[in-house]
């Protein structure tokens, strides 16, 4: 989307009278909202700007002669699962029979039905973003490029689902000093909600790959830090997936 634009300052009448000067008053009142508009979109335009092109303007990049071999989701880094110990289950495994069996003595199948029920759509998320917390993400953030030069027809598409969150708390921390209305906002709370919008977009990047791109799901990979779909047309259940 295109970044805010400076606005324009209002022209002041030079005809003279009681009219023309109660014109030029108000035009002066609506340059000083406007200075202090552009000079606050010049502080946030100095830190970070995004552009894209509009609908009547030609893309920066021609996207559709890439023809990405595969789609990828990076997650931040996670070290690998530890391998369990003689006679020790793997955690894991420990936390799926957990799930499986998992009710606590107060439960009953009858209770968690009723909760199930009862929450709603909204409290669901409500719930989702006051439990966010970005300190429990892992700080290390794979970067890959979609392109290498070196290689021809080898574009990826890259998504980093996660290393988004600390690039929003740098731009929310810098516009709570910019804006004294944001002054007060809790960082925590506001990357909470844009998960919600997070969910969502991973969602859209899903379904432009089989509906929009008409790839098949045949061949995927996925494991703590990353998931792959390949760019196939094999379909979950061909049989030469088997071989």
């Amino acid at each position: 989307m295109h970044f805010e634009e400076q606005k324009e300052p209002v022209p002041e009448p030079d005809e003279e009278g009681e009219h023309a000067d109660e014109a030029r008053e108000q035009a002066q009142q609506a340059n000083e909202e406007i200075n202090k508009y552009n000079e606050a979109i010049a502080k946030v335009q100095s830190f970070v700007k995004l552009i894209s092109p509009l609908e009547d303007e030609p893309p920066i990049l021609n996207y559709e002669d890439f023809n990405e071999k595969c789609f990828i989701r990076l997650m931040n880094w996670r070290d690998p699962p530890a391998e369990p110990t003689e006679g020790q289950a793997n955690p894991s495994q420990q936390s799926i029979e957990k799930e499986k069996g998992g009710l606590k003595p107060t439960e009953s199948q009858g209770d968690l039905k009723q909760d199930s029920i009862s929450e709603t759509a909204s409290q669901k998320e409500t719930r989702q973003v006051e439990s966010f917390v970005l300190e429990l993400l892992p700080s290390k953030i794979i970067m890959l490029g979609p392109i290498n030069e070196q290689m021809e027809n080898s574009a990826l598409m890259v998504q980093h689902t996660e290393a988004v969150y600390a690039l929003r708390k740098v731009i929310i921390e810098k516009a709570k000093t910019i804006w004294k209305e944001a002054k007060d906002v809790n960082t925590n709370h506001v990357l909470g909600l844009s998960s919600l919008k997070q969910e969502i977009l991973d969602k859209a990047f899903d379904k432009q790959i089989t509906e929009k791109l008409d790839w098949q799901l045949g061949e995927q990979y996925s494991d703590q830090n990353s998931s792959i779909i390949f760019n196939t047309f094999l379909k979950e259940n061909d049989e030469r997936l088997q071989e």
